[in-house]
């Protein structure tokens, strides 16, 4: 679905900040990870093991490397920190790269995005909940996009972060301008009314937010 359609993206208009530690292609890390005593969190046998048969799984490799800057700005936003959405990021690509080995590959590309909101989820319920006052809201303005392109990354990232589930995760999917309704359903095991809700009310309280963070006028 086109951006404009959705009344202003912001993952168009606000630079997500890459990874710190720049990660090499997929395939590369599964070559690199080979040669290292790397040893799985949740089990004792070393995964270069298991990552040396992974060469005949190249196509999964490939939609997964496909998708890895949307899977860390997807991460920074359900966190709002950019080190808990790398820390999350790369553990994501370490048990895909694990199970392509195993050969248990990921069945697509929204099990990395599944996988990751669990861990985001687990990782932001550790730390300090936000109370949830109830939020302003009005009418999605036209101008939006213009508001939205004065933001920093850090912004918008908390402001999604505290929002309550499932509106957090369906905002982080939504702004990622890459998913249709559809696939956001499956991904967050939402019914069509539910997630349509989520969307809706999240938007207009976030319009509200950014005339008040950025009013309109300041745009023209």
């Amino acid at each position: 679905m086109p951006w404009k359609s959705r009344g202003g993206c912001a993952m168009q208009a606000v630079q997500i900040p890459e990874p710190e530690e720049q990660l090499p292609p997929f395939h590369l890390q599964l070559a690199t990870w080979r040669n290292e005593a790397f040893v799985h969190p949740e089990r004792s046998v070393p995964c270069w093991r298991y990552l040396r048969r992974a060469n005949s799984l190249l196509p999964v490799v490939r939609v997964a490397a496909q998708n890895l800057p949307q899977l860390y700005r997807f991460c920074f936003l359900m966190t709002g920190e950019a080190s808990k959405a790398q820390d999350i990021f790369q553990d994501t690509l370490r048990e895909a790269a694990f199970l392509v080995a195993n050969r248990e590959p990921p069945a697509d590309r929204y099990w990395f995005f599944r996988e990751a909101r669990w861990r985001c989820l687990d990782v932001v319920a550790q730390g300090v909940q936000p109370e949830h006052a109830a939020s302003e809201s009005t009418e999605v303005s036209p101008q939006a996009p213009e508001q939205i392109e004065q933001l920093e990354p850090e912004q918008l990232a908390i402001w999604i972060s505290a929002a309550p589930e499932p509106q957090r995760s369906a905002l982080a999917l939504y702004y990622l301008d890459e998913f249709n309704y559809r696939e956001m359903m499956s991904m967050l095991g939402l019914k069509l009314t539910d997630l349509s809700r989520a969307i809706a009310s999240g938007r207009r309280e976030f319009q509200a937010w950014l005339n008040t963070t950025v009013p309109a006028a300041a745009s023209e």
